[in-house]
């Protein structure tokens, strides 16, 4: 029988891989900078490299063919763009080599994007002239600097009171206490600034919330929330991440599809967004939304690590669900719930003012711990004459912190005068240039 099973698999592994079918090439531009677009009937597997004399990015596709309408339109971008100086494409092997020449070279980056909505999978290759990278630096030198601001959403409000905890606790009274302790402490802290998103007890649509953050301008969006679930004796504090395949636990599951559902208790329909789903899947997997994910998580697991000091953990990773409120392609966003509201224990702890606190100052220490080390260019923390400060937690040793920061625990100590290694909870450090 393994004779027979061997055979079979040496005779599978034997059969030639079928190839992909470029099915057409897209492209459009703006300035200085423009976006090809590669269809194929199934997802592209490739490489892509840049050569220079003459300048020109390389695009390598694994077991592809061009079709003849594609062949068709590749003479047809050069003229569409102000980048490129000839594009061609041939054989390479049992693949496709598709090649873009320019005059100079150029900044570029590529993603794929999924099938979905009558659309064919898509390899997206982004390029960017020198004028265009020069002309953002000479804005970012050329203006005052500015505050880095942190959008905080306090879940639900007005008519939607969120979960029901022991003794009538509303979820909403809870998580908009909290975006409060969390704007004073934001406020206070050099180089930031908050934006309350929810003033007050009213109601927010879903996506009218992460809008308002991006007519701010803000560099973060937090959404706080005080969850219930089935369980009461489920507790723990979890921290979440838009994931663009669906949640990766049941419990995100549950979470995200009753999140979801509160613009219905408003009375505002969101069923229409399925529609546009298609539009707003392609924009969250481009290239804004790649750094948005990427930052995300990033965030996402440095503030996880900070509430893991003052809260029990439901979840020890960051997990990943599909909230309509973190779906903005260019905000980096994270959902938090900083416990369960149906925990009667935890219950008393979500409505205690120092806990709050506590929680609020958790959630900020990783915010910052992400931007001292990648400040916004146009930031005052990105001024390499600027203050760094950190608020000693639970848990921190010096050099923990000097590792995180990039510096010596030599600098620290000289910096803020310490004896030796021993530091205090509470105590504000300045950190020196890394």
């Amino acid at each position: 029988m393994s004779r027979w099973l061997g055979m079979l698999v040496g005779l599978w592994l034997a059969l030639p891989v079928q190839a992909a079918v470029v099915e057409a090439v897209r492209f459009s531009s703006s300035g200085d900078s423009a976006r090809l677009v590669v269809e194929s009937d199934r997802p592209l597997s490739y490489q892509l490299s840049q050569l220079t004399n003459p300048a020109r990015v390389v695009v390598d596709i694994a077991a592809a063919t061009l079709s003849p309408a594609a062949s068709a339109q590749l003479p047809q971008l050069v003229s569409r763009s102000g980048l490129l100086t000839a594009v061609r494409a041939a054989p390479r092997g049992s693949g496709l080599r598709l090649v873009l020449e320019s005059q100079a070279a150029l900044t570029v980056n590529s993603f794929k994007l999924p099938a979905g909505a009558g659309l064919s999978p898509r390899l997206v290759v982004d390029l960017a002239g020198a004028a265009r990278v020069n002309k953002t630096m000479a804005a970012v030198v050329g203006s005052a600097r500015r505050n880095i601001v942190i959008a905080i959403d306090a879940g639900h409000g007005g008519k939607d009171p969120g979960a029901l905890g022991p003794h009538n606790i509303q979820e909403k009274r809870v998580t908009y206490e909290l975006a409060r302790e969390l704007a004073a402490i934001i406020d206070r802290a050099p180089g930031f600034e908050s934006y309350l998103v929810r003033r007050g007890d009213q109601f927010l649509p879903l996506r009218q919330r992460s809008a308002k953050a991006r007519k701010q301008r803000a560099d973060f969006f937090i959404s706080i929330h005080a969850d219930a679930f089935t369980n009461p004796q489920a507790n723990g504090a979890s921290v979440y991440a838009l994931s663009t395949s669906g949640a990766t636990s049941e419990t995100a599951s549950f979470l995200a599809e009753r999140e979801n559902n509160a613009d219905l208790i408003g009375g505002v329909d969101s069923l229409h967004l399925v529609s546009e789903e298609p539009a707003v899947a392609e924009a969250l997997l481009g290239l804004s939304m790649d750094f948005t994910l990427r930052t995300s998580s990033e965030v996402g697991e440095l503030v996880l690590k900070e509430i893991g000091k003052v809260a029990r953990l439901h979840k020890k990773r960051v997990e990943k669900a599909a909230f309509i409120v973190l779906k903005s392609p260019d905000l980096p966003s994270l959902l938090i719930e900083t416990g369960f509201i149906s925990n009667p224990t935890e219950a008393r702890r979500l409505t205690d003012r120092n806990y709050q606190r506590r929680m609020a100052q958790a959630i900020f220490n990783g915010l910052r711990s992400h931007y001292q080390a990648h400040p916004p260019p146009d930031s005052h923390l990105a001024d390499p004459a600027a203050i760094r400060t950190h608020v000693v937690a639970r848990g921190d040793t010096l050099s923990e912190l000097a590792a995180r920061y990039g510096v010596s625990q030599r600098a620290l100590r000289e910096r803020n005068q310490l004896a030796g290694s021993a530091i205090r909870i509470g105590q504000q450090l300045i950190i020196p240039p890394g």
